[in-house]
């Protein structure tokens, strides 16, 4: 009867290993890394804007060039958070 039977197990529909604590704390680092490189971008973007309204002219290549880049990395930190995080266990494990 349950339409997402996998939404109504105990902890959500969660996709990491079993609930181990340094596994889940690590996806959350490198989730919180990827999501910064989004904000740096978009504070980037709007600052870029600001002062080309400000100073009445049009944004240039090279500021989108850095925003662009900022949020591929973001992107791609985002897509491999799970292999990052099990790089970053093994890692400290050492």
């Amino acid at each position: 009867m349950d339409e997402f039977p996998e939404l109504s197990k105990k902890g959500g529909n969660h996709n990491d290993d079993g609930g181990s604590g340094q596994t889940s704390k690590s996806k959350m680092l490198i989730r919180l890394v990827g999501a910064g490189f989004f904000l740096v971008a978009g504070l980037m973007l709007f600052g870029d804007f600001l002062k080309a309204r400000h100073d009445q002219a049009s944004i240039s290549a090279g500021d989108w060039i850095w925003v662009v880049v900022l949020a591929v990395i973001g992107v791609w930190i985002l897509v491999k958070t799970d292999s990052l995080a099990d790089r970053l266990d093994e890692w400290l494990e050492q």
